[in-house]
């Protein structure tokens, strides 16, 4: 299927965009507090996020301050792409940032394993001694024990209990 795009000026971008020493863009959101605040300020992150949008390949960091009362400690979270994202350069920039942190919390989905590409990373890094706290995270349990149990209750096999499925799932991970 063919998805129309508009076609990008990709030399006005960059001259745009693009700045010996970087350029730091701010999105301000004036109404954090409302749902259509939130909405909107996430709309204009996603300009530069989203692999749909042309802005994305350009950006090197995103930093967000938020008003949460956890981060006023001076704590930083940061949100990598993924390991096994399809753009290079942003596999990169994970492997770079993370040598410079003080834990990794690695989420991983339940029920989904994780790469070959991810259990290569962690193992590399621990064998380098970069990683000083590694936790690993498991997300979305609720919609899998759901899953589970609709499964066991439809082929009339024991529905398990809630606390099992979680030992069940940080086993296999």
């Amino acid at each position: 299927k063919e998805v129309p795009r508009e076609r990008v000026d990709l030399p006005g971008l960059v001259r745009q965009w693009v700045v010996p020493g970087g350029l730091v863009h701010t999105i301000r959101s004036t109404e954090w507090e409302t749902r259509g605040g939130k909405r909107a300020f996430l709309s204009e992150i996603r300009k530069y996020t989203s692999s749909q949008e042309p802005l994305h390949y350009l950006v090197n960091k995103l930093t967000i301050y938020a008003p949460i009362p956890i981060l006023r400690d001076q704590i930083e979270l940061i949100d990598t792409p993924g390991l096994d994202d399809t753009e290079r350069f942003r596999v990169l920039l994970t492997e770079e940032l993370v040598k410079d942190v003080d834990a990794i919390l690695f989420l991983t989905a339940s029920g989904a394993s994780y790469s070959q590409t991810d259990k290569e990373f962690i193992v590399r890094q621990l064998r380098r001694r970069q990683i000083k706290h590694l936790q690993l995270i498991v997300t979305k349990c609720d919609e899998t024990y759901e899953n589970a149990t609709n499964d066991a209750r439809a082929n009339d096999d024991p529905v398990p209990t809630f606390s099992d499925f979680r030992v069940r799932e940080s086993n296999r991970v």
